[in-house]
């Protein structure tokens, strides 16, 4: 009866469904502006982590927005209701940093506000 108890528990354990984005308490809530900088002094710190930062739009494309020029958002949901220069709060993945075009990259990026 343990041993199968037991099983139960690592099947569920190991097969359970990730968390997404929406459920994962955000590390950092403020600004895209002061989070930029945040991570000019230490991007290790930040990558992988999940955000929510508040920036106006700068450009839109299919698969994601520009916040404040210099942070690149995909998301996970098609932009709707939204343009450019609007004020938004979205949470995302920090996954990494374009040095040509100097801009942070951010996945899984859903729209709080």
């Amino acid at each position: 009866m343990l041993l199968s108890i037991g099983l139960l528990l690592g099947y569920r354990y190991l097969f359970a469904a990730p968390l997404t984005t929406i459920e994962i308490t955000a590390e950092y809530q403020g600004s895209a502006e002061y989070f930029y900088q945040l991570l000019q002094t230490d991007y290790e710190q930040w990558h992988n982590k999940i955000v929510q930062i508040s920036g106006i739009i700068t450009e839109i494309n299919e698969e994601g927005i520009l916040l404040n020029h210099n942070i690149y958002c995909q998301l996970d949901e098609k932009l709707t209701n939204m343009a450019e220069y609007d004020l938004i709060t979205l949470k995302g993945r920090v996954i990494g940093y374009d040095e040509l075009l100097e801009e942070t990259k951010l996945n899984q990026c859903i729209i709080i506000q």
